[in-house]
């Protein structure tokens, strides 16, 4: 049986109910409110005694244990203060699209689908797959494409120099040393900002991403350019969350670190603005592929793409009218003819 304590001004709970001991604060100070809790608390470990956990599982519970488990609690908190409290065995998929279009009524389907959809069934099959619950499966809203572009070295080097035109020495250091370092090796922003000194070989050109920081949770070399090391070894070492954090190459704590300096620098350069994917990976494929005729499989293990399929997606095509003309141009089609020659029409 459990009970009530008074402790500190607040009502805390203790007591073994099915074997199980439980001790927790109400978080309330008022006795009325306490006893409430209190009783749900017990029938609920009682339910859990018999039936098992997986008819209790509340998604504020799953919650807790996928974000226990490392994954990503961003868009999390409106989703708990909607359905925390639900079971998850009785969240239906079109329940979920629901909530979206009432949590953002004004949004784009990719917002919805970032902010909702996607978070929210990740957490519930963590769930399944800790036995909790049975997996859900739940179509997304359909998006529009959107269009991605790739840059060049000559937008590189010009946003460089709108770094250093826009922002204080040392942050235009750091945002000219990370545009260069994803254009050239196809990092992407989220492996950047968590570099530390220890994934750095500088004296051999390399950097060693850990499975712990990669996309892909496998680890790999990336390999860098003369001009891309020195940069890297010319920027000081920052420490995040204002000198309480660990130390990184590039000092920001998250990938919204670049984002102000980044759109400052594309406007004092009077360059089209880009976003950092596009100017990374989109780029760096397009470089690799369609500019340097580098084969698909090289370029994969080098940006660290686990299907090289995938690359389809990451290439652009460019100068499309220059190969229409040279392919099917009046120069190459209307070959000249021999007089009184005739033509072999093969069909």
């Amino acid at each position: 049986m459990l009970r009530l304590h008074l402790r500190g001004g607040i009502w805390h709970i203790r007591g073994t109910v099915a074997g199980q001991r439980i001790r927790q604060s109400t978080g309330t100070r008022d006795p009325d409110t306490a006893e409430k809790i209190r009783a749900e608390t017990e029938a609920r470990a009682h339910r859990v005694a018999l039936y098992g956990p997986e008819h209790e599982t509340t998604f504020a519970d799953a919650a807790l244990l996928y974000q226990q488990d490392g994954k990503p609690r961003r868009y999390l908190a409106p989703i708990i203060r909607a359905i925390g409290k639900r079971r998850i065995d009785s969240i239906a998929p079109g329940e979920l699209k629901s909530l979206a279009r009432r949590l953002y009524p004004e949004a784009k389907a990719s917002t919805l689908n970032r902010s909702v959809i996607k978070p929210a069934r990740a957490v519930i099959n963590h769930a399944a797959d800790l036995g909790l619950c049975a997996h859900i499966r739940v179509k997304t809203f359909k998006e529009q494409d959107t269009i991605r572009h790739a840059v060049d070295r000559a937008w590189i080097d010009a946003f460089c120099v709108g770094a250093e035109q826009a922002l204080k020495p040392q942050l235009a250091q750091r945002i000219g040393t990370a545009a260069l370092l994803m254009f050239t090796t196809g990092m992407r922003l989220g492996e950047l900002v968590k570099l530390t000194p220890n994934h750095l070989r500088l004296p051999e050109r390399l950097i060693i991403l850990s499975a712990d920081i990669t996309k892909t949770d496998h680890p790999r070399r990336v390999y860098l350019t003369e001009e891309v090391a020195k940069g890297l070894g010319a920027l000081p070492r920052l420490v995040t969350h204002y000198g309480r954090g660990e130390a990184r190459v590039f000092g920001w704590a998250d990938t919204h670190g670049p984002y102000v300096p980044w759109r400052k620098a594309c406007e004092a350069a009077g360059i089209p603005y880009r976003l950092r994917h596009e100017a990374g990976r989109h780029s760096f494929a397009t470089e690799m592929i369609v500019r340097r005729r580098v084969d698909i499989k090289t370029t994969a293990e080098m940006g660290g793409w686990k299907d090289a399929r995938v690359l389809l997606g990451y290439t652009h095509a460019e100068d499309m009218a220059a190969v229409a003309e040279k392919v099917f141009g009046t120069s190459v089609t209307h070959l000249p003819v021999e007089p009184g020659k005739k033509i072999k029409i093969i069909k």
